[in-house]
């Protein structure tokens, strides 16, 4: 067996630890908004995840404040003010604003275009905005159309497609879909020595669907989350590691990155 194949082994096993602890976590999420919403969980859901996608790559995680948020502007509330005549979508804007201000979430403007995006598409559907998830046709049909709504666009509409797979409510086929190819996956997969160049998206995307018997996007579970929590860039760039308890420390390589 040669060192390639010893690594992608150990990254394929962490991947797939990960793919199912996120899947868990998706599905503890969906089943906590349903004893919230009852019959308009879904539409709840599909609300929350696009309008957060906002905060995606921003550290740490802003869990609470989003929580927060969510407590208020629910898409039922928000469709509220959005059907009122003297308000409208741009009433509804100043008031994301001004609520996330008080719960001190930043990229407001980007978190109001997002919700007066979701919130138009839920108007047109009678306030069922999981269609707009659901009526696809396939995963890229999803990714397309994620990409459209503010704040998630071409980089994270992969993301989401594998989310709202993982929580149970489309069943799409992410074999069609290739890997965000986001900082933390592409410096792994540097430091390792599967990509010469972080930067080449590209080459990623082949690599991954070459030297990996998984789904690229299960692949990006694992790779990502060791580029986030053990990959650091300031050691990368002379070629150093730290990181005693990262799940392929034993095996890899340490490329630098320049």
């Amino acid at each position: 067996m040669t060192m390639t194949s010893t690594l992608v082994d150990a990254l394929t096993a962490y991947a797939l630890k990960t793919a199912e602890e996120w899947r868990k976590g998706w599905e503890e999420f969906r089943e906590k908004l349903r004893e919230e919403y009852g019959d308009k969980a879904d539409d709840e859901l599909v609300f929350y995840v696009c309008y957060s996608s906002v905060y995606i790559g921003v550290r740490p995680w802003p869990r609470l404040k989003l929580e927060r948020f969510r407590s208020i502007m629910t898409l039922e509330n928000a469709l509220k003010i959005y059907r009122e005549r003297e308000y409208g979508e741009d009433v509804l804007k100043s008031t994301v604003k001004g609520l996330a201000k008080i719960v001190d979430l930043g990229k407001r403007d980007a978190l109001a275009n997002a919700i007066g995006f979701l919130v138009r598409e839920a108007e047109a559907r009678d306030g069922r905005l999981r269609r707009y998830i659901t009526e696809v046709r396939d995963a890229l049909d999803l990714q397309h159309r994620l990409s459209r709504i503010p704040g998630i666009g071409d980089k994270n509409a992969p993301i989401r497609v594998r989310d709202f797979v993982f929580c149970g409510l489309v069943k799409v086929d992410l074999r069609l879909i290739d890997i965000p190819a986001a900082p933390p996956t592409m410096r792994v997969l540097k430091r390792t020595g599967l990509i010469d160049n972080v930067e080449d998206t590209g080459q990623a995307c082949n690599v991954v669907r070459r030297e990996f018997n998984i789904v690229p996007m299960i692949a990006d579970c694992g790779l990502w989350k060791i580029g986030n929590e053990w990959c650091e860039m300031r050691t990368a760039r002379r070629g150093e590691c730290m990181a005693y308890s990262c799940p392929i420390f034993h095996i890899c390589p340490k490329e630098p990155i320049p």
